[in-house]
């Protein structure tokens, strides 16, 4: 058992050392599992076999969970808590209504994969050291195959049957299903509805039939028939010895068997982590690539456009400075006539010019070029 404990830590240390979050699931898991005094019931049945108001009837509550795909775990406490555990977060709720808010509100897959604590004041649970399991119904294979995973979890199963139909063939291969994915698991029945059957030796064949059917799959099941609606004195004492008897003493080789199991699933979970970000950094290079493509168009078109830009300024500055050339030529030209004449002494003309200046005035586009 410590070398299985040290095995765990050292492969949560290792996960986070490569930024791999293990998720707060296995560690509650693990945590439950050392435990060793108390016992985990997990109930479970087809959608409609009245599960949930089995489990209401066990705690004294009425508890209307809406339908999720989450695992809830009912715990005896002196204080009421509701704690969502997902590998993400850790959520605690102060009241069961704002627990119900939330999964009323969910979006999509807020609660799937996660475990709902439910840790409330509970006699039976308490007494009994017992923590009860409810799954979700195996009418969907999506939710089967989400209960499966926490069947290693459990050390005994009830099974919830309808006493209207007992039994039935899909219920016996979900028997078989839950036998071939945990074979050592402990498996009993709970013979629900039975107050609908109001022959009283009707009822009686019902229970022996379903009882010597149950164990041709199951040899050491024990069937408890039970009705939800009922309060009477003998059915609580029938339960409570029922509940009992299935709280046997916690081998430390099952927990451990149970340990190693869960540490090869959180393998598993975070190879399929590692998986992800590697896809998600192979995504975002190739994203960066394209990126990389694209900003080199964009510099290649700007250095293009610079380029052309260059070409028209320099052509039309080119332009413009012609233009003005021919202007202050022709302007010169006619300015100097006024100096120069025919009979100008043209060894002295530079000396009559600097005499007598003359201020040439060109305007170009709104600017005046003075030439002296």
């Amino acid at each position: 058992m410590e070398y299985s404990l040290t095995l765990f830590d050292s492969i949560v240390k290792w996960a986070e050392a490569q930024h791999v979050d293990p998720g707060h699931r296995f560690r509650w898991i693990i945590r439950e599992l050392v435990d060793f005094e108390t016992h985990h019931l997990v109930v479970a049945g087809t959608s409609g076999n009245g599960k949930s108001a089995f489990i209401n009837s066990v705690l004294g509550e009425n508890i209307q969970t809406a339908p999720t795909s989450s695992v809830i775990v009912f715990k005896g406490n002196e204080e009421t808590e509701i704690r969502k555990i997902s590998d993400e977060e850790l959520t605690t709720f102060s009241s069961f209504h704002e627990f119900q808010e939330a999964v009323d509100r969910r979006l999509n897959k807020d609660f799937d994969n996660t475990i709902v604590e439910f840790s409330l004041p509970s006699p039976i649970l308490q007494e009994n050291r017992l923590v009860l399991m409810d799954t979700p119904g195996f009418s969907d294979r999506n939710d089967m195959e989400e209960a499966l995973k926490y069947l290693h979890f459990a050390d005994s199963l009830l099974f919830v049957l309808d006493a209207n139909d007992p039994f039935t063939e899909q219920e016996q291969e979900i028997l078989m299903l839950i036998r071939k994915y945990a074979p050592n698991l402990s498996i009993h029945f709970l013979l629900n509805k039975i107050d609908e059957i109001y022959d009283e030796q009707e009822a009686a064949e019902i229970i022996e039939d379903t009882r010597s059917r149950v164990r041709a799959y199951v040899p050491q099941a024990r069937v408890l028939a039970y009705s939800s609606r009922l309060r009477s004195r003998k059915q609580q004492n029938d339960l409570a010895e029922f509940l009992k008897n299935l709280s046997r003493p916690i081998a430390e080789d099952d927990r451990m068997e149970k340990i190693l199991i869960f540490i090869r699933q959180l393998i598993n979970h975070l190879l399929d982590k590692r998986t992800e970000m590697e896809n998600s950094l192979a995504d975002s290079i190739k994203w960066n690539e394209e990126m990389v493509t694209k900003l080199n168009g964009a510099i290649h078109q700007l250095t293009d456009l610079k380029e052309e830009k260059a070409r028209i300024i320099k052509r039309t500055f080119r332009k413009v400075l012609e233009e003005i050339r021919s202007d202050l030529s022709e302007n010169i030209l006619r300015e100097s006539s006024n100096l120069i004449r025919e009979d100008s002494d043209f060894r002295k003309i530079h000396e009559n010019i600097r005499r007598k200046p003359t201020a040439l005035a060109v305007e170009e586009g709104g600017v005046y070029i003075f030439s002296i």
